[in-house]
């Protein structure tokens, strides 16, 4: 679809700013995701301000379209396209009427663990992301699913995930996340979103554009719609765009040794990690599976408490050895402790930054 970073639909190509018909370039490649987009005439004002009225829907909307339109540059600065994991009811809908409106190969659960080979392809040969639903009745992905999730390839997909899910894929790096938490909202009208995707990428192609991308370019591409839409609608939404912000998860270069730890803030939080203050003893095993030390400044965590955890909850096993090692390579990790090594000591200051960046007001 991206072709020397012209898009291409079905039924139009974008290139050099414009929206062109498809065979006026000689270009026949069938692109199957987007064959109900027709050539969407630019956002009038009226629509735009719709779109900006001050509601968490429309601000999930826009993280949403954010992260696809995200996926969909990938390719043209050379990066891999990566997973759009959906936690909550309005990040859901706003998935959903993307799906909808641009015509999105769809996969549920069940489907994509039989026609794996063929979701595989799909993802590869579109630039379009997949969008995978939940199976009725299913409680839990299907652990072949669940393992796909953390192995580092292209994750053409946005898909419904738990938070402990999501925070469990971002450690792999190629996850980003639209976390709209327990926010409820009114449904979508009948305007459809095709056109400020569409329209958008057109912008994109007009303006300057540096050869690589910041740290978090998913932010970078929100904070450009964020302009392109308020200038078109003349009208400031900081509401809208600030709940967009805080939804949409980009931990870009974030380091390893970082997602380490907000995922065991993340276990902490959820009930299935128990912390506790004191000291930092030799074996964590017997206690607390996290231990808290402000004394001597530092955070003692077990890991096989950490690798239990997860593993119980169908997630993949944590290498606790390349954990081990990105933490060193942070400065992060202050020594090993116990017999086999069995716990982490980790700097309290490195610790506190990560708490401090995923609650900035409820330290856990």
């Amino acid at each position: 679809m991206c072709v020397r970073r012209s898009f291409m639909f079905p039924k139009f190509v974008v290139k050099d700013g414009e929206l062109h018909d498809k065979d006026s370039l000689g270009l026949t490649r069938d692109v199957l995701p987007g064959l109900r987009i027709e050539k969407p005439e630019p956002p009038t004002k009226d629509e735009l301000i719709e779109w900006l009225e001050p509601t968490e829907a429309n601000g999930a909307l826009w993280a949403v379209l954010a992260a696809t339109i995200d996926n969909l540059l990938s390719r043209a600065y050379h990066e891999m396209p990566r997973g759009i994991g959906l936690v909550g009811v309005l990040a859901g809908k706003a998935a959903d009427k993307l799906a909808s409106d641009l015509g999105l190969m769809t996969f549920n659960t069940e489907r994509m663990r039989r026609q794996f080979a063929q979701f595989e392809k799909a993802q590869r040969d579109h630039d379009l992301p997949i969008s995978v639903t939940e199976t009725e009745g299913q409680v839990q992905l299907p652990m072949s699913l669940s393992t796909w999730m953390f192995v580092p390839n292209p994750k053409n997909v946005m898909m419904t995930l738990s938070a402990l899910q999501v925070a469990s894929a971002l450690t792999c790096g190629d996850w980003i996340a639209v976390d709209t938490g327990t926010d409820d909202g009114d449904y979508y009208g009948e305007n459809e979103v095709s056109g400020l995707l569409v329209h958008y990428l057109a912008h994109w192609q007009r303006q300057d554009r540096e050869e690589s991308r910041s740290e978090q370019p998913a932010v970078d591409t929100l904070h450009s719609l964020r302009d392109w839409a308020e200038k078109i609608g003349e009208k400031k939404a900081p509401f809208v765009f600030n709940y967009a912000e805080q939804a949409l998860q980009d931990l870009g270069r974030e380091s390893a040794a970082a997602r380490l730890v907000r995922l065991i803030l993340k276990l902490i939080e959820d009930g299935y990690l128990k912390r506790d203050y004191g000291m930092v003893l030799a074996d964590q095993m017997t206690g607390p599976a996290v231990v808290i030390d402000s004394e001597n400044g530092c955070v003692g965590v077990s890991k096989q408490r950490v690798v239990e955890a997860l593993t119980r909850r169908n997630l993949p096993v944590l290498d606790t050895v390349r954990a081990t090692e990105s933490l060193r390579e942070a400065s992060a990790l202050r020594g090993e402790l116990g017999s086999n090594r069995a716990s982490w000591v980790i700097e309290l200051d490195f610790w506190e930054t990560q708490v401090g960046a995923v609650y900035p007001r409820s330290p856990v």
